[in-house]
């Protein structure tokens, strides 16, 4: 994807990674399966794309970094129920310290 950005702009001036997997239900009835693809497309999926972005942003001294959540994390998603897993989901990428550390790099 970052890739595809570079070949089609020669460059990136900024990366909101914003990709997710909202599933609803009880935790007892999904399966290791589902939990771990939240998992890894709602966490993993942000790491990577803005570890394909970085190299070009440190080479250019420049870029930004928007990290977009909600507040599921923090409210524990307010008065809905089954919402366990998506809420904890959210809660993991502080959005202020993830941006932070990525303009760190």
């Amino acid at each position: 994807m970052a890739q595809v950005a570079l070949d089609t702009f020669g460059t990136i001036s900024a990366v909101v990674p914003n990709a997710g997997i909202g599933r609803y239900g009880s935790v007892l009835d999904w399966s290791d399966d589902e939990i771990n693809e939240m998992m890894r497309t709602n966490f993993e999926g942000t790491v990577h794309i803005v570890r394909a972005c970085l190299p070009t942003m440190i080479g250019r001294q420049r870029g930004d970094v928007v990290i977009v959540s909600s507040v599921a994390g923090f409210r524990g998603e307010g008065m809905r129920p089954f919402m366990l897993v998506r809420s904890t989901l959210k809660w993991v990428l502080p959005v202020d310290s993830t941006a932070k550390c990525a303009k760190r790099e």
